[in-house]
């Protein structure tokens, strides 16, 4: 439950990212924003953000981080290579450990011991559960290379899509709303960095009507200058825009519903 928003912008040149502070964890789940970003820098023109469990990625960035650290100005599809390998095998070991660690197993003497000796509806229920399992976290990365900028999804249980294409796409339970506001203004990847920071944030704001979206909100602008993060003063004069554009649409409709003649309001 969060809003992550990924949007390339001036002709694949730069891009622009946002994401709430909220943060769900336990069970029964509470909610409660907080302080650390939940961009994750992982290189000087990539970052990547999660949408789904709150302890989930931190391993499996470590992995990430260090597979890379020996790489000088990794390609994005490099990072999201190291991504989805990482996902995998963290998958892995979270199947291992729920249900064939405590059997005395792991993934593979499954398969090649017990398999054809165990009861097949032993098997059938262990391999269900191996299928069904998920990792329950979802990563967008978003960034920039010697070809551009990129935006690129991995999600259970394991795979990954690009949406370079598309320009923009949007992780979390306010999702569909961030993705409607790119839809609505016919947003395409030849839009400019002013125009692609503004709807950023509009997507974000119009994120936050969604169950689990924060309040707070960081962002960032990826450039061949490297990752910079916007200003409370610059983040305030957005809110000041959205708020002029927002404010006197709803007013007017409030009216225009008041003066419909179908009974005393």
């Amino acid at each position: 439950m969060t809003i992550c928003i990924g949007a390339i912008c001036d002709k694949y040149k730069a891009a622009v990212v946002a994401s709430d502070k909220m943060v769900t964890a336990w069970y029964p789940p509470i909610e409660f924003e907080h302080d650390t970003p939940k961009i994750e820098e992982l290189s000087d023109t990539c970052v990547a953000l999660t949408a789904g469990s709150a302890l989930a990625h931190t391993e499996l960035f470590r992995e990430v981080k260090s597979d890379l650290a020996t790489i000088s100005k990794p390609l994005v599809s490099r990072i999201t290579k190291s991504i989805k390998d990482s996902f995998v095998e963290q998958r892995k070991n979270r199947v291992e450990e729920l249900y064939l660690k405590p059997k005395g197993m792991t993934l593979e003497s499954f398969y090649k011991e017990y398999a054809d000796s165990l009861p097949a509806e032993i098997v059938v229920g262990i391999h269900k559960k191996i299928e069904e399992t998920e990792y329950e976290l979802e990563i967008l990365i978003v960034g920039l290379d010697n070809e551009g900028a990129h935006i690129h999804g991995v999600r259970d249980p394991g795979v990954s899509d690009c949406y370079d294409s598309l320009g923009y796409n949007a992780i979390g339970s306010g999702e569909l709303h961030a993705l409607s506001t790119f839809m609505l203004n016919n947003y395409t990847p030849k839009n400019s960095i002013n125009h692609a920071v503004y709807l950023v944030y509009e997507a974000k704001r119009n994120a936050e009507v969604s169950q689990g979206v924060g309040k707070s909100t960081d962002m960032c602008l990826i450039t061949d200058n490297g990752i910079k993060y916007l200003s409370m003063d610059e983040m305030a004069r957005l809110d000041d825009i959205y708020e002029k554009k927002t404010k006197p649409e709803r007013e007017e409709i409030s009216q225009l519903v008041k003066d419909l003649p179908f009974g005393d309001d």
